[in-house]
């Protein structure tokens, strides 16, 4: 009887070991999609308003790390008067879609998205910035400035673009003299700062966040 026991417990603990291995807990399941910016991305351009960016944007669609073809990829801009074409591509053989990207009409942060059905990463946001003539650009990224020193023209406009920062605030706070007008302490990609350097001199900044860690110098001539 005890014998007959020990049979039908080891048969109990087969069977489920089987039926385990079937569910797939071996980790040996092919990974699902993911897109990412391919590089070059095409992120963080600086156009005139209602202008063409002078370089596409681009996404990399992989699965399990390897470049995927033949993904749908649909494109959006956001703005009055902004554009993207084609408004739905597909990845080439190095898993990569890209798109012609029209700023909208007015001056200020834009942004465009790729998306890609059932991809992790989706949606995959850009920025770009429309400006006006004499506007410098200067992109606020996590704990950098870029770029970090730059020398304008007196007159100049200095448009600072938050960009790829997520939740992680930042700002654009005057140091020593002269100075200038300091922004608020900002979260979100798109958010913008601008000041007009009307006088010679070197202006330095740094994130009231990050402090010295994250600093930048304008120099006007």
């Amino acid at each position: 009887m005890r014998s007959n026991r020990f049979r039908l417990v080891a048969l109990v603990l087969a069977v489920s070991g089987t039926a385990l291995a079937g569910c797939g807990d071996d980790g040996n399941e092919p990974g699902g999609l993911a897109v990412a910016r391919a590089q070059p991305s095409g992120d963080g351009q600086v156009a005139a308003p209602g202008a063409a960016l002078p370089a596409p944007v681009r996404v990399r669609v992989t699965r399990d790390g390897q470049p995927e073809a033949g993904i749908t990829v649909a494109w959006a801009a956001a703005g009055a008067g902004a554009s993207i074409a084609p408004a739905t591509g597909t990845t080439g053989a190095d898993g990569i879609a890209e798109a012609d990207w029209t700023l909208p009409g007015t001056a200020g942060a834009a942004t465009a998205t790729a998306t890609v059905a059932d991809a992790a990463g989706s949606p995959v946001t850009f920025t770009a910035t429309a400006a006006v003539p004499g506007q410098v650009a200067i992109e606020v990224g996590n704990n950098f400035f870029d770029p970090d020193d730059r020398t304008v023209t007196a007159g100049a406009t200095v448009v600072w673009t938050w960009t790829n920062t997520g939740a992680i605030s930042h700002s654009v706070q005057s140091t020593g003299a002269p100075g200038f007008t300091s922004s608020a302490t900002l979260a979100g990609n798109g958010q913008t700062h601008s000041v007009q350097f009307t006088a010679p001199g070197t202006y330095t900044y740094q994130c009231a966040v990050h402090g010295a860690a994250m600093a930048g110098r304008i120099v006007v001539q």
